[in-house]
């Protein structure tokens, strides 16, 4: 996957485009040598030697490997958990390009029905039974809710961080700023308890 992200970076570079990555190799001595012989001039994190690392389970990756695409607002667009993007460069690289653009990015693997599945002829309404229409919405509702919970704890991950990012960097005030945004906007979250304690943290 190197060489495609070697070709990814060189192909938008001048533009603000970032690309960080995150490894979850065993040996971290190892993968410094592998990171200096691939020439990998981008950020990319060692995740504690495991796929159950903190960065892993924050952003809730159960495959290797994922893929997000965040826009300028700190905003998840995109996630690929197929590996279809890593196996597709042309995807990312659309993907990516039609963000840039201004539009929504078009990625397949990021959308689990046809648009003949997600709408119901007027006709197909009609003769659905009461009963199978309460069933449809309730599980709509709940899918919902679901969807919703979980693109509230990815963008408050994404804002923690940059948190992180700005503290690391020496910015303390904004990484400050960041940290009591989380907490006022997304209180219910595990970025919320992880925002408290950099918080906590960075007022010592």
């Amino acid at each position: 996957m190197y060489p495609h992200e070697r070709s990814f970076v060189k192909k938008f570079q001048g533009k603000p485009v970032v690309l960080l990555g995150v490894n979850s190799d065993g040996n971290r001595e190892a993968l410094k040598k592998v990171l200096e012989k691939e020439k990998i001039t981008w950020r990319s994190w060692w995740d504690g030697g495991g796929t159950k690392g903190p960065i892993a389970s924050r952003w809730q990756v159960h495959g290797w490997p994922t893929i997000y695409i965040i826009d300028a607002k700190g905003i998840i667009r995109v996630k690929d958990d197929r590996g279809e993007m890593a196996g597709n460069p042309v995807l990312l690289e659309r993907a990516v390009t039609s963000l840039l653009r201004g539009t929504s990015p078009e990625i397949a693997s990021n959308q689990s029905a046809t648009k003949s599945d997600k709408k119901l002829s007027d006709a197909q309404r009609a003769h659905k039974k009461p009963a199978e229409a309460r069933d449809a919405h309730a599980e709509t509702a709940e899918t919902k809710v679901v969807g919703d919970k979980e693109k509230t704890e990815q963008t408050a991950a994404t804002k923690f961080t940059f948190a992180e990012m700005l503290a690391n960097g020496g910015k303390t005030e904004k990484a400050k700023e960041r940290c009591r945004e989380i907490l006022r906007t997304y209180p219910a979250t595990r970025a919320a308890a992880d925002a408290r304690e950099l918080l906590d943290k960075l007022d010592k």
